[in-house]
């Protein structure tokens, strides 16, 4: 506990020695109070305090943040259709490259057109995690529209409890527990696709620097060669890679779920708080009219 906060608590002026009562604002010398310094007040209740509303801000802030982040869910929306055009054109490109590598004979392509085929085999293995970036981003924008209509809803409630009388208004009902962590989940999934895309770059690399060499001499080479270890790390790498990039995808739809589910138990909740809501206004509205009829025998 800081000396600026012992200050405020019990009214010190450590430059001049005087207490300030907080109920009658008495004036007393130091020969007439006993100076305690303010690291003996409860330091530790004190920091459990602070430490917990540090936290309570910062989560409000970050909710705060994502929701400002949440209404440029078009613009994901529109950077992953993007991607997913770009990978279509690159595909495109590519089976064309394969049309005319593979109207060449067996010879002359496992000997001579080691480019093309490098290009091909490279291509094939980091294309699909580009479009699954692609679509993550979209549904990452689904995820921040489903945000945004939560955000709404919420307004709409807070608004509706307005205009209730401050005494009869109920309290608003807690969210889920799941619902802090939807934004969190649609990111993982993102990282996800990240990580599977800079893998098969990698793994796209290899298989470029291993298709430059021509076939009969990969087949033809032995047990524990450069070649050979690259073809095993391509194999087994992509053996693992393919599932990851279906769990993030997996991941994103878990998000979307949440979401939803959230929206559905805050439509339920703003109906209950509705009918409260009316029937705490009829009756209000009926006491008035008891007591207008009671003054109008009084008056009478």
């Amino acid at each position: 506990m800081t000396t600026q906060s012992a200050e405020f608590l019990f009214g010190i002026d450590r430059k001049k020695y005087i207490f300030t009562s907080l109920e009658g604002n008495s004036k007393k010398t130091p020969d007439t109070i006993e100076r305690r310094p303010p690291y003996r007040i409860n330091i530790l209740g004190d920091r459990f305090r602070k430490k917990h509303v540090k936290q309570g801000f910062m989560e409000v802030q970050m909710q705060q943040l994502i929701g400002k982040m949440a209404k440029m869910f078009p613009m994901l929306i529109l950077m992953g259709f993007m991607i997913v055009v770009t990978a279509l054109i690159i595909g495109y490109v590519n089976s064309q490259n394969a049309a005319a590598y593979f109207a060449e004979t067996k010879l002359v392509r496992e000997t001579t057109l080691l480019a093309e085929r490098a290009s091909l085999e490279s291509t094939g293995l980091w294309l699909p995690y580009f479009k699954f970036l692609g679509l993550g981003l979209i549904l990452g924008g689904i995820v921040m529209a489903l945000r945004v209509i939560i955000d709404n809803l919420k307004a709409a409630g807070e608004q509706v409890l307005a205009n209730i009388p401050e005494g009869a208004r109920p309290s608003p009902p807690k969210p889920p527990a799941y619902a802090p962590m939807m934004p969190m989940v649609m990111m993982s999934g993102w990282v996800i696709f990240i990580v599977a895309l800079i893998v098969a770059l990698g793994l796209a690399a290899d298989a470029r620097a291993l298709s430059s060499n021509p076939l009969p001499e990969i087949d033809a080479a032995g047990s524990g060669t450069f070649l050979l270890g690259q073809l095993e790390t391509i194999v087994s790498t992509s053996a693992w890679l393919v599932p990851l990039k279906f769990l993030g995808i997996a991941t994103q739809f878990l998000a979307i779920v949440m979401g939803l589910s959230t929206i559905v138990y805050i439509l339920t909740s703003q109906t209950e708080l509705i009918q409260k809501g009316i029937q705490i206004a009829r009756s209000s509205g009926d006491a008035g009219k008891r007591d207008e009829k009671e003054n109008t025998k009084v008056t009478a």
